[in-house]
C-alpha cells in the first residue's frame, strides 16, 4: 500500500490515526494512531534530597515567587486537548503554591529546528515531549538531564509494561517518562477471514498464504504494507524483531543486515507483493483506515478510534493476533516505541517539573482512555473501560503476549540509519534483488555507524 510517511521529523502516535496514508511518524517518535498506544513506564516518586530550596516539591508551602512551567510538544489535533486537560488539572491542584504551567504547540516540521535552536540559547522549554529514538541525540547535545535522581518509588504506580521500560534508560540512566507508545500488533478483518475459511495463521509461511488467498486485485489487500518512507521501516522492523534480528548490533557499530534473519524478513516483505497480498498501486481512501472501510484484510497497527468513527459496522469486525512466527522465532515479538517528556536542561525549576512529568504518569491512564488506547501501567490493564471493550481487550492481550523490540537507541538512527533502511529496502518493491538491497544498506548503515563528527 502507498502509504505517506509521517511528518519529516517525526510524529506520535497520538498525533492521528493511521490515515494509511501516513499516521504520525517520529522524530523519534512511533508511528500510528491513537489506538495503540501502549506505553510502559518507570516507577516513580520525589527524592526530597534531589529537590532545589523553595520549590514547591520540597515540602514548602510554595515557592519563594511564583513558578511557571513551559512544556513544548509537537502539535497535534488528536492529543493536544488531552494534554491540555493535564495541564489544567495540575494548574488547579498547585494553584495555591503558585506553580503553573502551559503548553507551546509546534508543527513536526518546525519542532526539531525551534528545540535546537532555543535550547543553543540556553532558552528552551522546562519539559519537551519527543520520542525514544531522540534520546541518545538529546542526551548527546546535553538538551536533557536524567532522571535517576528523581526516581523511587511510589505507592500509586504499581510497575510497567516491561516492554517500553527498557525504552526510557540510555547508557545506565532514564531520561524520560513515557506516556503513549505503540506496539506493532497486527489487526485483521475476522468476517473476511470466515468468508475465506481461514483461521489466524501462526507462521509466516501461512501468514503469506492466507494474505494472497484474502487479496482482491484493484480493490482489496490482502495484507496492508507500507511502501516507502518510515512506513516501510517500520513494517520491516516488526517482521525483522519478530525473526529474532536486529538493524545493527547493541553498541552501534556494525551494521547486522546481512544476517540470516535480515536475509528472510527482507525476503518475505518481498514475496507479499510479488504474489499480489500487497500492492505499491494501492491507494487507501484518505483520512480512514484501511482496515475498516475493507481496503486490507490485515494491517499492523489498525487505527480503532477511525475505524470506529468512519466504519462502526466493521469495527466490531476487528480481530489482533500477535504476530505469526518466523523461521528462527521461538516467541512472538514485534517493534514498539515509547514516546514521553523529558527534563530540559534548561530548566530553572527542574524540582518542579518533575511534579509534572510526575502528572503526566499518574495521569496516563486518563490519557488512554481519552484516545481509546492501552493503558500505560500494568495498573491499568483491568481497568473497566479495557474490560467493557472487546476489541481493545483483544488488541491489548496480542500485545501483552509478544516481546517487544524498540530501535536502536544511537545518534545515528535518526540522522541516517533509519534513512538508510527504507531507501535503500524500498528498492526491493521495484526490482531490485535482496542481495543487491541488502550490500547496499550495509555499506550505507555502515559509513553512518563509523562517520566522524
Amino acid at each position: 500500500m502507498n502509504k505517506n510517511p509521517f511528518p519529516p521529523n517525526g510524529g506520535s502516535p497520538l498525533s492521528s490515526p493511521r490515515l494509511k496514508p501516513g499516521a504520525f511518524r517520529g522524530y523519534s517518535v512511533n508511528r500510528r494512531l491513537v489506538t495503540r498506544i501502549f506505553s510502559s513506564a518507570v516507577l516513580m516518586a520525589t527524592s526530597v534530597a534531589a529537590l532545589a530550596p523553595g520549590s514547591v516539591a520540597d515540602g514548602h508551602s510554595a515557592p519563594h515567587k511564583p513558578v511557571h512551567l513551559v512544556v513544548w510538544v509537537p502539535d497535534s489535533s488528536t492529543q493536544n486537548p488531552i494534554f491540555q486537560a493535564v495541564i489544567r488539572q495540575f494548574n488547579h491542584q498547585y494553584a495555591k503554591d503558585h506553580l503553573s504551567a502551559s503548553i507551546q504547540f509546534f508543527t513536526w516540521s518546525d519542532y526539531p529546528e525551534k528545540l535546537t535552536v532555543a535550547m543553543s540559547s540556553g532558552v528552551g522549554p522546562d519539559i519537551l515531549y519527543n520520542g525514544a529514538a531522540a534520546t541518545a541525540g538529546l542526551v548527546a547535545s546535553k538538551e536533557v538531564v536524567p532522571l535517576n535522581r528523581y526516581l523511587k518509588s511510589d505507592p500509586q504506580i504499581q510497575g510497567v509494561v516491561k516492554g517500553y521500560e527498557q525504552q526510557t534508560y540510555y547508557r545506565g540512566k532514564s531520561w524520560f517518562v513515557p506516556v503513549d507508545a505503540g506496539a506493532f500488533v497486527l489487526g485483521y478483518r475476522k468476517d473476511f477471514f470466515k468468508a475465506a475459511h481461514l483461521g489466524v495463521p501462526h507462521t509466516w509461511s501461512q501468514l503469506l498464504k492466507d494474505a494472497v488467498k484474502l487479496a482482491i486485485p484493484n480493490r482489496r489487500e490482502g495484507i496492508a504494507l507500507g511502501t516507502s518512507g518510515i512506513n516501510f521501516e517500520q513494517d520491516l522492523s516488526a517482521f525483522l524483531y519478530d525473526d529474532g534480528g536486529k538493524f545493527v548490533n547493541p553498541a552501534g557499530t556494525k551494521a547486522l543486515t546481512q544476517s540470516k534473519a535480515f536475509i528472510q524478513s527482507l525476503s518475505l516483505y518481498k514475496e507479499f507483493f510479488q504474489k499480489g497480498a500487497a500492492s505499491v498501486k494501492f491507494v487507501p481512501t484518505t483520512g480512514q483506515d484501511p482496515l475498516g472501510d475493507g481496503q486490507a484484510a490485515m494491517e499492523f497497527m489498525p487505527s480503532l478510534p477511525t475505524i470506529r468513527k468512519y466504519d462502526p459496522k466493521a469495527y466490531h469486525q476487528i480481530g489482533f493476533m500477535p504476530t505469526p512466527l518466523g523461521p528462527l522465532s521461538q516467541k512472538s515479538a514485534t517493534y514498539a516505541a515509547a514516546n514521553g517528556f523529558y527534563l530540559s536542561a534548561d530548566s530553572k525549576h527542574p524540582a518542579d517539573a518533575w511534579l509534572l512529568l510526575k502528572q503526566f504518569l499518574n495521569d496516563s491512564g486518563a490519557i488512554a482512555r481519552g484516545l481509546g488506547a492501552s493503558p500505560v501501567l500494568k495498573v491499568g490493564e483491568h481497568a473497566p473501560w479495557i474490560e467493557h471493550n472487546p476489541e481493545l481487550k483483544a488488541m491489548y492481550h496480542a500485545i501483552s503476549s509478544m516481546r517487544l523490540q524498540g530501535n536502536p537507541n544511537i545518534p545515528q538512527w535518526v540522522t541516517s540509519v533509519r534513512g538508510d533502511i527504507y531507501t535503500d529496502g524500498q528498492g526491493i518493491l521495484y526490482g531490485q534483488s535482496v542481495p543487491h538491497v541488502m550490500k547496499t544498506m550495509t555499506h550505507d548503515i555502515q559509513s553512518a555507524l563509523t562517520a566522524k563528527g
